[in-house]
């Protein structure tokens, strides 16, 4: 069942690309040559397979990051969830004996729970960062998709720049930023 799910993704991804990248403008012959970019299809390639609308919208360089985003936080949750368990554990045996309940005899118990509750936040938390790495992969698809044939013009620009205000009221000057922004 997940590889005929897997396999229809990558042919509606396809199918998607190729009916955007024929379609055409009929009332411009400027715009003939430019394709017409669906955000959806970039976002839906993104939901079902991360990375995937970053290939749609052909920024290859974008795919690393995000595959190393899920790469690190699924790393750091197991890193933390083997803690959690070996915590638990302890806790769940201090005081008993025998070979199969192993404990540290120099931690109280009172500080097993603190290991047992921080790893456990730790692994949460890194499992929310794995959602938000995925839903920042489908965000990045759809704008990027979006302004894919956006005109950046070179008189475009944004400039910071020091300044000294003279103040009438205290008469001195005041240091500060100025910001312009030209186009």
């Amino acid at each position: 069942m997940r590889k005929f799910l897997f396999l229809s993704l990558i042919v509606f991804c396809i199918l998607g690309y190729q009916k955007s990248a024929i379609a055409q403008s009929k009332d411009s012959t400027t715009t003939d040559s430019l394709r017409k970019h669906s955000t959806k299809v970039a976002t839906w390639c993104s939901v079902l397979v991360p990375g995937l609308g970053q290939v749609y919208n052909k920024r290859y360089w974008k795919i690393p990051m995000i595959y190393t985003g899920f790469g690190v936080f699924l790393y750091l949750s197991n890193f933390n969830n083997q803690r959690y368990q070996n915590y638990s554990n302890r806790n769940a045996a201090y005081g008993k004996p025998g070979p199969y309940f192993p404990y540290d005899e120099k931690l109280s118990k009172e500080q097993l729970q603190n290991y047992k509750k921080k790893f456990k936040r730790d692994r949460d938390f890194n499992y929310i960062m794995i959602g938000l790495v995925y839903v920042m992969n489908i965000l990045d698809a759809t704008v990027d998709a979006y302004l894919y044939t956006y005109d950046v013009k070179e008189e475009l620009s944004f400039r910071i720049l020091p300044n000294l205000d003279y103040s009438f009221a205290n008469m001195s000057l005041a240091p500060g930023i100025k910001f312009s922004l030209n186009f």
